[in-house]
């Protein structure tokens, strides 16, 4: 029998204040300062009793003598706090030019004392060109046209753990009986850093915002760089004597850069066709600017001018024609088996006759190359609309442009074991009547075939119909003799259709079997207003 209990106390206290005022009346000022404070606290607390005499008892105590061995308790606490202060200051002039200062001064419980505290900028100004006596001309064209521009940084403190700067000892039990009871053991406590500190996350960002052709074109642009510095990442490799992990530490920034694109135009044909056409384009990627925790150049690792999401990998260079020729190559450091017709084989890039990873550093990778990237490139969506005399139609498209991926399991291979259930789409395996295929030769476990490599690299970018929806809505002199005053009928689906080159057995949004799979629907619906 067990009794849990376990409270979860949160407080937070907000307090702020706004000044506004305006002075000959084109300069418009607006202050606002404030306070934040949030703590929190969890305590669990349970036990457990065995052995019970009577079962249907709901008190503890008197069921049981709560010996070491018919019970157990266990108790856990976990608390932490921020506070800061933070203000923002407004300027406009005429509403033409525009200025935002802000800052935040914030201090945390999860590092040391001395470490705690940081302050964070930041600064944004607009400039509304259409609001200038010499855009007059371009105005009828040209409604509005603003630019803007803004720089700040953002603290970052949250991790997995609510005391990373103190070291804890681990407990448990040995595995030898003193008396009638395992031995408690207190083990030595890890290695921590005591010089843990925020993250910070520093944008520029520059935008343009554009409304034309009597309201009809919206144009949004955003590009922007962001970096962050002091990311807590493992520490720097050390000999194993050392004996206890080695401490995270802000060893690490991150360089990413990326636009936001939105395209918009909505217009009006006759007095009864309406309709609209808006699409979204964005792009980034992001590069590892420092990483004091491999300085050797590990690609198994993080490495300074990595673009997250490259992919090591070997070049394919077809089959072996003949167990000759696979007899003749040197590719035992990939696999020691025997190398057979109709198995891989891989491109000597670096020309010294065989086949290996090297050191596996920037410096030695061997025959291993970077040969793609699963960052998804030149995300877009496209919304169109309509309405036409009752009838209303709209539709969403969304994809992703660019994106290499590699699969693997069964459910790529097919045979990839003697428990595999293959496929429909693993029948063309390497054969001699069939060297063209484009599995290799079957093998449970592949051989050396299952290497990341370019012939298998999957091309993942997709266009997918998200949603598509069509109504009707009666006439109002169709449904008011009935007292309704509005009746539309409609049917919506979801997810008809995908455009991609992925192999068939996987999903280009979700890109892993362990998901649910992409179910397609079609809904039929009734919409009634009294």
């Amino acid at each position: 029998m067990q009794r849990n209990t376990a409270t979860d106390g949160y407080h937070a206290i907000n307090l702020y204040t706004e000044y506004f005022t305006s002075l000959a009346r084109n300069h418009n000022i607006k202050l606002m300062v404030g306070y934040n404070e949030e703590y929190k606290r969890n305590l669990a607390f349970g036990a457990t009793a065995r052995y019970q005499l009577d079962p249907t008892l709901e008190s503890l105590t008197p069921n049981n003598d709560f010996t070491a061995t018919s019970a157990s308790v266990y108790n856990t606490i976990n608390e932490w706090a921020v506070r800061g202060g933070f203000f923002r200051a407004n300027y406009d002039f005429r509403e033409k030019y525009l200025l935002q200062l802000i800052g935040r001064y914030d201090g945390t419980s999860r590092y040391a004392r001395g470490r705690r505290e940081v302050f964070t900028p930041s600064v944004s100004a607009a400039w509304r060109i259409s609001e200038e006596s010499f855009f007059a001309t371009a105005k009828p064209f040209i409604n509005e046209l603003k630019l803007r521009v803004s720089y700040g940084t953002l603290p970052n403190q949250l991790n997995n753990n609510s005391y990373p700067y103190i070291a804890s000892m681990p407990t448990g039990t040995t595995g030898y009986l003193f008396g009638n009871q395992q031995g408690v053991i207190v083990g030595a406590p890890g290695l921590v850093s005591a010089d843990f500190t925020w993250e910070k996350v520093t944008t520029a960002n520059i935008g343009l915002d554009v409304t034309a052709l009597k309201d009809r074109l919206t144009l949004n642009l955003d590009v922007y760089q962001r970096e962050t510095k002091d990311m807590i990442v493992a520490g720097m490799a050390v000999p194993a004597i050392l004996g206890t992990a080695v401490p995270a530490r802000n060893a690490a920034d991150l360089m990413n850069k990326g636009f936001e694109l939105a395209i918009g135009w909505r217009d009006q044909v006759g007095k009864d066709f309406k309709y609209n056409v808006t699409a979204v384009l964005s792009d980034y990627q992001a590069t590892i600017t420092r990483y004091d925790n491999n300085p050797k150049g590990n690609i198994g690792d993080r490495y300074v001018g990595e673009k997250l999401g490259e992919v090591w990998g070997f070049v394919t260079d077809g089959f072996f024609a003949t167990d000759a020729e696979a007899a003749a190559a040197d590719q035992g450091q990939i696999w020691s088996g025997k190398w057979l017709a109709g198995d891989i084989r891989y491109a000597d890039l670096n020309g010294d006759k065989k086949i290996d990873r090297g050191t596996s550093t920037l410096a030695d990778p061997g025959d291993q190359r970077v040969i793609g990237n699963t960052t998804p490139r030149y995300q877009f969506g496209l919304n169109l609309g309509f309405e036409y005399k009752g009838i209303d139609f709209t539709a969403f498209f969304q994809g992703v442009a660019k994106r290499d991926y590699w699969v693997g399991g069964n459910y790529f291979w097919g045979f990839d074991s003697e428990w595999s259930v293959p496929m429909v789409y693993h029948t063309d395996y390497w054969t001699p009547s069939n060297t063209g295929a484009y599995y290799p030769r079957l093998r449970f476990g592949g051989g050396g075939n299952f290497q990341t490599q370019t012939k298998y690299r999957q091309n993942a970018a997709y266009t997918r119909m998200k949603q598509l929806t069509v109504g009707y809505t009666l006439p109002e002199d169709w449904v008011r003799r009935a007292n309704i005053k509005r009746l539309r009928l409609y049917v919506t689906g979801q997810n008809l259709f995908t455009i991609t080159k992925m192999h068939k057995a996987f999903d280009p949004e979700l890109l892993g079997v362990a998901s649910y799979p992409l179910s397609t629907s079609v809904a039929f619906g009734l919409q009634l207003g009294l």
